[in-house]
């Protein structure tokens, strides 16, 4: 049984290695279709639904963050609110593999950090916020058969990885949209493609995420002229001065918090 284990570990290993070899062998491009603009707008709550740290990051955050992170042991399984200084788990000892919750997009819980009560953007953490939250609205892509990363948007992303949902995000307009995509001033590029190989690496690297890396690999990317269709209308609705609240129901979990303050 340990020589098992043991030699699982080391296929993860080897696994994470040619992952990252990978990555750093890609050339990085922007879809088409990309909106290459972008203006956060006060009172829009469609990032902080469903975002995460990874494993990496945590171990750089002040401890006051930390301790308000819910999070679990990807080795023994117990779950955490706050764990040693050392950064190890304290049931089982094992250090870099407390993960933070969620950590991926079929969680039904809100972002730990997120203030529905304050005015205006509701981060509570702006200055460290997630690498994840840093790219929003774009998220990288891995073309496996071209060796390529290609950036694409947010809202072109559910039918993508999610072809399952194909079907539901046809019938649904108000799936999760970002309503400042294609508005304002044209973002730094440079800035964003570095993040996103920086991301993907830290992601690849990462100690059970395994599940949500490989969603990013993909064959193909078929923005349809639905995709294309949806995001024009977001822009307009944005444009015409629509109200962007009254298209969310936040996750009744936030109302229940109490919101994260910096120690004084």
């Amino acid at each position: 049984m340990i020589k098992l284990i043991k030699n699982q570990r080391e296929e993860e290993k080897r696994r994470r290695r040619e992952y990252r070899k990978f990555i750093r062998s890609c050339k990085v491009e922007w879809h088409k279709a990309t909106p290459r603009k972008f203006d956060c707008k006060p009172r829009c709550m469609v990032c902080c639904e469903q975002t995460y740290y990874l494993p990496q990051e945590v171990r750089n955050l002040p401890n006051s963050i930390v301790d308000h992170l819910r999070m679990t042991c990807l080795q023994c399984g117990t779950d955490h609110h706050y764990y040693e200084k050392r950064r190890v788990c304290y049931s089982c000892g094992y250090s870099t593999c407390v993960a933070p919750l969620p950590f991926d997009e079929e969680s039904d819980f809100g972002c730990f950090f997120f203030d529905i009560t304050s005015f205006g953007k509701h981060c509570t953490i702006y200055e460290y916020r997630p690498l994840r939250c840093r790219l929003f609205p774009y998220i990288p892509l891995i073309r496996t058969d071209l060796k390529k990363i290609i950036i694409v948007a947010e809202d072109f992303v559910p039918s993508i990885i999610h072809p399952k949902k194909r079907e539901r995000t046809f019938k649904t307009e108000d799936w999760r949209r970002c309503y400042g995509l294609g508005l304002g001033e044209s973002v730094n590029e440079k800035e964003i493609e570095a993040n996103s190989v920086k991301f993907l690496l830290m992601l690849a690297s990462a100690s059970g995420y395994k599940q949500l890396f490989e969603r990013l690999l993909v064959k193909s990317i078929p923005i349809s002229s639905y995709e294309l269709a949806m995001h024009r209308k977001t822009v307009h609705l944005m444009e015409s001065g629509d109200d962007l609240t009254r298209y969310f129901t936040p996750n009744p979990k936030w109302r229940k918090r109490k919101p994260f303050r910096f120690p004084t």
